[in-house]
């Protein structure tokens, strides 16, 4: 993992994982599936089956941002070299495990999860709680958490072995202090010092 490779590998960690971060964001985390009574006169046992549904987005809080980062940070990887490449590996496993962190909370706490998402289940007037099944939490948590471990797994790789890796290529530096002349330009010169140029 000290050579191209060892880039690349990382590099791919992050890009994957930092997509799936991002494409689990927008989708539902928590499902909360409520059965509601209608008190009515003439239908005493008539209820409403609805379920409450809130996205990454809603009970996670900065998982988004943390996906843009890791999206970044892996053109960052390839760009940079030396202490740069690490201090991004560095950001890349705060990230990661940021990311990871935010996710295992959700599934460890569903509840609490739907309550920072603003869910109110019940709604107002003579509609009552009847019966509340779940909270669960899909498979869009678990693909976030997955993504924040991938994205650590390539900030740890940069931090630990990044001295070997290569960097970018000589041509995307910026120019020099002093200009690289060409042939053609020494030439013009010489015949404006009277020289004969040489063949």
């Amino acid at each position: 993992m000290r050579g191209a490779r060892g880039l690349l590998v990382a590099a791919l960690l992050c890009l994957v994982g930092g997509s799936a971060v991002l494409a689990s964001v927008g989708r539902p985390w928590v499902r909360l599936d409520v059965r509601v009574e209608t008190a009515t006169a003439t239908r005493p046992d008539a209820f409403v089956a609805t379920s409450v549904t809130r996205s990454g987005d809603e009970v996670a809080g900065g998982v988004r941002a943390l996906g843009l980062v890791s999206l970044a940070g892996a053109v960052a990887l390839i760009s940079t070299r030396g202490r740069g490449r690490r201090a991004v590996g560095i950001a890349l496993l705060l990230a990661g495990a940021g990311t990871a962190g935010l996710a295992l909370r959700v599934r460890a706490d569903p509840e609490g999860a739907l309550v920072r998402g603003g869910a109110a289940p019940v709604s107002s007037g003579d509609v009552r709680d009847r019966g509340v099944t779940g909270p669960a939490v899909g498979g869009a948590a678990a693909a976030a958490v997955l993504g924040g471990l991938l994205v650590a797994a390539s900030g740890g790789l940069a931090v630990s072995v990044s001295q070997g890796w290569p960097g970018m290529s000589a041509r995307y530096d910026g120019p020099t202090d002093r200009p690289r002349r060409d042939e053609l330009t020494e030439i013009w010169d010489a015949v404006e010092r009277g020289e004969e140029p040489r063949p």
